[in-house]
């Protein structure tokens, strides 16, 4: 532990994390990040997504990292099982999850349609853990399709275009073996999109100030 990084290091980990109290499970995802740290074992953060609801409950207690800020306390609550105190934590500024149901407020997404998500060279979101492009149907669970692939992020080896800019193709079909690489399958129907943003940064470019954004998802035909 003790030639663990400082300040912590956030790595994405391609693993099912599975949580249990009394027999009954309470997440279930496979959205994992490990936090490594000096002096401290690995902590392994899952997005609060994963948890079933109601079973965390806001706690009394905080701590304060150098790094990280200030931490909240959950109790995990089970019916009919003795809680369990202070068991996780999370971080006011640790993660943002920003969802989006259609390319404006008019309109839902469409596996009937193509649609691109266009970062400019050097404009993938600003983090200093990691970030993800998860694709899910109406009712929040993943969509089955041939490359078993649910999410784009930057463990990805994403194709860049000719002028360092990267497009993402968010689309039913495949949009071809060269586009593959960008490619997140979507359902025949409707969809949801949900970007995590780990460890973001906190000043300029950042999307918690405001001097970062996140780019718009566009229907292909339709003009920037």
């Amino acid at each position: 532990m003790w030639d663990y990084p400082r300040p912590p290091r956030a790595e994405a980990v391609r693993r099912r994390a599975v949580v249990t109290h009394g027999g009954t499970v309470v997440a279930d995802t496979d959205d994992v990040v490990r936090v490594l740290e000096t002096s401290h074992p690995p902590t392994w953060y899952l997005p609060r997504t994963a948890f079933t609801a109601g079973v965390l409950r806001p706690a009394q207690r905080r701590t304060v990292c150098e790094w990280k800020g200030t931490a909240r306390y959950v109790d995990i609550v089970v019916p009919g099982v003795e809680p369990l105190h202070d068991v996780g934590w999370w971080y006011p500024q640790d993660a943002v999850y920003p969802t989006s149901k259609g390319p404006d407020i008019l309109q839902s997404y469409s596996g009937a349609k193509r649609y691109v998500m266009h970062f400019d060279k050097g404009t993938l979101p600003p983090v200093k853990g990691f970030w993800s492009l998860t694709m899910y149907d109406a009712a929040y669970f993943f969509v089955d399709n041939p490359l078993n692939r649910y999410t784009l992020s930057q463990r990805d080896a994403l194709k860049p275009n000719a002028d360092g800019s990267v497009d993402l193709y968010i689309q039913n079909a495949s949009p071809g073996k060269d586009k593959e690489a960008n490619w997140l399958p979507a359902p025949p129907g409707k969809f949801i999109l949900m970007m995590r943003l780990y460890w973001p940064n906190e000043s300029n470019p950042s999307i918690i100030d405001g001097t970062w954004t996140i780019p718009p998802v566009r229907k292909v035909g339709d003009r920037a």
